[in-house]
C-alpha cells in the first residue's frame, strides 16, 4: 500500500503539517514518515463511546432493537466504536491518523461531540494506535439558515478547539442565500466544508424532495469559490446495494464531471460504498458495480482529487494523492471487501 519514489518538496513541506490533515489527506502530495513510509490516513471515521452522555439520534441500543442484537453489530445498533474497535479492524493497515467525522447527536450538543472528540484525541497520545488528525464538526443551530452574524460567536468557540478544521452540514435541496452566506463565512475562516449529500435520480427527487437537489449543489460549490469543499460516500453512488436504473447511473456519472470542473472540490471520497450508502440492513456486495462506480469517479475527478475513507465496522483505506501512475486494477487490489 505504499508508494514508492523520493517525496518531492511539496510532500516534505505536506508531513510538517499533519494537523491540516483534512487537505493533506486529499489533496496534498505523498508525505513521509521518520522511517520513509508513507502513512495510510483515513479520512472519514466516526467514534461513538456510550459513556460520553451524548444522544446519537440515528442509534438504538441493540437490546432494543428487533430482533435484539448484542455488540459489536453494525449501525443503527448503539456500540462503542472508538479508537480500540477501528484499531482491531485496520490492524493490516496500520492507519497513522484519522479524520474524525462528526456523527448526527442532538443538535443541541454539537460542541458538546466536538469537545469531546478533541478530549479523546488527547487520550490517545500515548496509545501507540492511530491518532484523530482533524476532526469534521457538526456546525452550530442556524448555520446555513440564519444571518451569519446570529452563530459567528458560536463558530469562534468551535475554533478553538485546536483540531477543528471543517464543518459537516446539511446540504439543502433548494438555493437559498443564507445557505451560500454560511459557505462563504466558512471559507473565510479556513473550515472545509464536507458534503454529506448523495445523488438525487430526478424521478425520486420530485417524489420526496423539492428543487434540484444536484444541480443546489453545484450552484453553491461555484458560489463560494474561496471554500474548499470535500464529498463523502461516492456522492451517493447509485446501484450500491440495490438495483437502480440505466437513467440514474447516467446522471450520476454526469453529475460527478459537472461537479468536478470545480477546482474548490478538493476530494470525492470513495467511501462508505462499499458499506452501502443509505443502507443499514445487510445485503451482498456487488463488486461489479462497486468498482464500476469507483472507476466513474476517479475518470471525473482524476487520481490526484480522490481518496478512500471508512465506514464503521467496513473498512476502506485512504491513501494520500493516488499517483497517477497507478491503474485501475492497482485501485481494485487496495480495496477491502468487509
Amino acid at each position: 500500500m505504499e508508494m514508492a519514489g523520493r517525496p518531492s518538496a511539496a510532500a516534505k513541506t505536506a508531513a510538517l503539517a499533519l494537523q491540516q490533515l483534512l487537505l493533506l489527506a486529499c489533496v496534498v502530495g505523498t508525505v513521509t514518515t521518520t522511517s520513509g513510509a508513507t502513512p495510510v490516513i483515513d479520512a472519514h471515521v466516526h467514534m461513538v463511546s456510550e459513556s460520553n452522555g451524548l444522544d446519537y439520534l440515528w442509534a438504538t441500543p441493540p437490546q432494543k432493537l428487533s430482533p435484539p442484537r448484542a455488540c459489536p453489530c453494525a449501525p443503527p445498533c448503539m456500540c462503542n466504536w472508538t479508537q480500540s474497535e477501528y484499531s482491531a479492524a485496520s490492524a493490516s493497515l496500520k492507519p497513522s491518523h484519522v479524520i474524525f467525522c462528526e456523527v448526527d447527536v442532538n443538535t443541541t450538543q454539537w460542541l458538546r461531540e466536538a469537545k469531546w472528540a478533541q478530549r479523546y484525541a488527547a487520550t490517545l497520545l500515548s496509545s501507540g494506535g492511530p491518532q484523530i488528525g482533524a476532526i469534521l464538526a457538526q456546525p452550530p443551530p442556524g448555520f446555513g439558515t440564519q444571518p451569519v452574524g446570529t452563530y459567528t460567536k458560536q463558530l469562534d468557540e468551535l475554533q478553538q478547539l485546536p483540531l477543528v478544521r471543517g464543518l459537516r452540514p446539511q446540504i439543502p435541496t433548494a438555493m437559498n442565500s443564507s445557505f451560500v452566506e454560511a459557505m462563504q463565512e466558512a471559507g473565510r475562516r479556513g473550515l472545509v466544508i464536507d458534503v454529506n449529500h448523495g445523488y438525487k435520480a430526478p424521478a425520486a427527487q420530485r417524489e420526496t424532495e423539492a428543487g434540484d437537489a444536484n444541480g443546489v449543489l453545484v450552484a453553491i460549490v461555484a458560489a463560494a469559490p474561496n471554500t474548499t469543499f470535500v464529498i463523502e460516500h461516492l456522492w451517493g453512488a447509485p446501484g450500491i446495494g440495490a438495483a437502480a436504473p440505466e437513467a440514474a447511473v447516467v446522471g450520476w456519472k454526469a453529475g460527478l464531471k459537472a461537479l468536478a470542473l470545480h477546482p474548490n472540490i478538493r476530494c470525492l471520497q470513495i467511501g462508505g460504498v462499499m458499506a452501502g450508502w443509505g443502507h443499514t440492513v445487510p445485503y451482498t456486495v456487488n463488486k461489479t458495480v462497486v468498482i464500476d462506480r469507483i472507476h466513474a469517479g476517479i475518470e471525473a475527478f482524476g487520481y490526484d482529487r480522490v481518496c478512500f475513507g471508512a465506514r464503521p465496522k467496513r473498512l476502506a483505506v485512504c491513501l494520500l494523492r493516488l499517483h497517477l501512475s497507478r491503474r485501475h486494477s492497482e485501485i481494485r487490489s487496495a480495496l477491502r471487501w468487509g
